[in-house]
């Protein structure tokens, strides 16, 4: 089932997914939230649709909508979405281009410290990204626009944390056993977290610096959904038809190829593929190799005394 929603002068269409009862966010609520992937490919194509219509009344609220689903970087929740976005937004932007394009845009601080940039937008240079930086201090922006055009104004707002602040929709567990200067084997266990199952889902293992995984190994016997591997710098892919509540267990033994002291924790991340935000990313770390010295790894051949 899809619903159409119409809301503060954007429209969208949205799959009508049963959603969790868990909380999204454990403290901080931000002021917008991405959409689903499917809901903004979904809404992608619509817009193509009025696009080949020359419908601009209907597609202009479509077109509000999607912008605001972009993150800083220009892209949206998937490369799928992504690829299907800007085609459709690159299709309806001939229907609203025009040559008579000369505006002055204005942002300024209107509450807290001072603040002010002004930039001239015509046909020359519509198509130059303008970045500016604002001050920590400023507690408000308002947008000034004058002239004739269309441009779109976006902030984009950073903030370090070291833990996630959403609600997990995956649990990983990580096992290490078997450990020694020379390697150690691993064991990954996913679950899904929500209601029902996950559509195709991605398990990504990061190795260790100086340490390489060995592939004859892998154990898929606790893994009933994997479906194929894919073998990358530093990182092992592993695909899979779904998860659900089940817990789902991939091992495998990765081996010291380089001798490189003090290892560093590595990533394990799972996700939805067709809704990425729907992921866990968790961490494993070898304390053996972790407090291991370059004498641990290296000895005589690094001039270290023998204990």
């Amino acid at each position: 089932m899809v619903l159409f929603i119409f809301l503060d002068g954007t429209r969208y269409w949205k799959h009508n997914a049963k959603e969790s009862n868990e909380k999204k966010y454990s403290n901080w609520n931000p002021p917008h939230s991405q959409s689903n992937a499917i809901d903004i490919e979904l809404t992608s194509y619509i817009l193509m649709n009025y696009a080949m219509n020359n419908d601009v009344e209907n597609g202009l609220p479509v077109l509000r909508w999607l912008t605001s689903q972009r993150n800083p970087n220009g892209g949206f929740a998937s490369t799928q979405d992504t690829i299907i976005a800007l085609q459709a937004l690159a299709e309806f932007a001939g229907e609203i281009y025009s040559n008579d394009f000369n505006m002055e845009i204005t942002i300024k601080s209107l509450k807290g410290e001072k603040f002010e940039d002004k930039h001239i937008i015509t046909r020359d240079n519509a198509l130059v990204l303008k970045v500016f930086e604002v001050p920590t201090g400023v507690e408000e922006l308002t947008v000034f626009a004058k002239g004739k055009g269309v441009s779109l104004a976006e902030v984009a707002v950073y903030f370090y944390t070291a833990d996630d602040i959403k609600t997990s929709a995956f649990d990983i567990n990580t096992t290490i056993s078997e450990e020694t200067t020379k390697g150690l084997r691993l064991q990954v266990c996913g679950r899904w977290r929500q209601e029902g199952e996950t559509g195709m889902s991605i398990m990504e293992i990061g190795i260790p610096s100086g340490m390489t995984p060995d592939y004859e190994s892998l154990d898929f016997t606790l893994a009933p959904e994997y479906k194929r591997k894919e073998e990358l710098f530093r990182k092992l892919v592993l695909y899979f038809d779904k998860f659900d509540a089940q817990e789902q267990c991939v091992s495998l033994n990765i081996v010291r190829t380089d001798r490189v002291a003090e290892l560093q924790p590595s990533p394990v991340r799972i996700y939805d593929y067709y809704e990425p935000s729907k992921q866990k990313t968790s961490f494993y770390l070898s304390k053996l190799l972790e407090k291991s010295t370059l004498c641990d790894v290296c000895g005589t051949e690094c001039f270290c005394k023998e204990k």
